[in-house]
């Protein structure tokens, strides 16, 4: 990047580690552009490889794998009395040292009709990516955990973060406003009085046209109160003031870690706080409207603090895993 010296400071560190633009917007955009399109040519998904061991089961006891055979001494058996073996069968209540779930044959045993449509071709530069992560036809989706979202795709599995995810689709959604000047906000039946700080009073006052912005409908009151007479549509009822106090939190502790903008600090806060979080249940259609948002995206595969969003788990590596290849 060439710049014209007189549009430099470099007095602003002791040691000369850091320098200020007079124009810092445009220089950001700049870089913003070019690593988007450095990285929109190449499928930047994680890969889930694990490091193959030459005796992956030797460190398992015989006694530690549950056994589900009958404990009877060897002898001559007929077809006739099978059925009296079988209902002497006992089994170990050993259990084996992984985290089993009981119920995994009433998850995988629905296959609903309906399949999951990823757009292939969202952004131009992210085609070559989407183009492995696009779903397969009837394949089912599972909610992991209350957490992760699990599906099939060409190359093998596709885990997603529910959170990350929903972050990465209300920070673009929150810029989009702000950059369009077209809030769109829910209005409460009843408006609400926020008693602040001194200091978040001072706060939301600096940040109001961005609050305004992206939904919430805030006036000052006086005395370190505000009003809230409305909310983003994504603030879920009863939320309201907690989720405007976490936005200002946030929001102070962005300041301190990194320099942002305050635009881009909102928008990063607001997505953080109003996302979905890990350990909230979601419906299936809940989990394709997701996902379907997700890759509607201009880059689905991180989250804006720059956490992974999803990672593939290749076929080709659980065959491995299973000693088929």
């Amino acid at each position: 990047i060439e710049v014209d010296p007189h549009k430099v400071d470099i007095n602003v560190h002791p040691s000369k580690m850091e320098v200020k633009f007079a124009d810092e917007q445009s220089i950001y955009r700049i870089v913003i552009s070019v690593v988007r399109k450095a990285l929109g040519g190449n499928d930047i998904t994680p890969t889930v490889e694990f490091q193959r061991q030459t005796n992956d089961f030797s460190s398992l006891r015989h006694s530690a794998i549950p056994r589900f055979y009958s404990d009877l001494q060897p002898k001559q058996s007929s077809s006739l009395d099978f059925a009296k073996q079988n209902q002497s069968a006992t089994f170990s209540n050993e259990e084996i040292p992984f985290d089993l779930n009981s119920k995994l044959d009433q998850i995988f045993s629905k296959t609903p009709d309906n399949e999951i449509v990823l757009p292939v071709d969202t952004q131009t530069q992210f085609q070559h990516g989407t183009r492995d992560i696009e779903a397969q036809d009837g394949k089912a989706i599972w909610q992991l955990h209350n957490k992760y979202i699990l599906t099939q795709i060409r190359s093998g599995l596709m885990i997603i973060d529910q959170h990350v995810a929903h972050e990465r689709i209300l920070y673009e959604r929150a810029l989009t406003r702000m950059n369009n000047a077209v809030p769109s906000s829910q209005q409460l039946l009843f408006p609400q009085t926020i008693q602040l700080g001194a200091g978040d009073y001072t706060l939301t006052k600096d940040l109001l046209p961005f609050l305004n912005s992206i939904g919430f409908e805030t006036k000052l009151f006086g005395k370190n109160t505000i009003v809230l007479e409305g909310v983003p549509p994504e603030v879920k009822a009863g939320t309201e003031a907690n989720i405007l106090q976490d936005i200002l939190d946030e929001f102070k502790n962005n300041q301190l870690r990194v320099k942002l903008d305050a635009r881009d600090n909102i928008a990063k806060s607001f997505s953080c706080k109003a996302a979905i979080k890990a350990g909230e249940r979601l419906s299936e259609t809940e989990m394709r409207s997701l996902i379907d948002q997700l890759f509607g995206t201009s880059m689905p595969y991180v989250c804006p603090h720059g956490r992974p969003v999803l990672i593939k788990l290749s076929l080709a590596e659980l065959d491995r895993r299973f000693f088929r290849t």
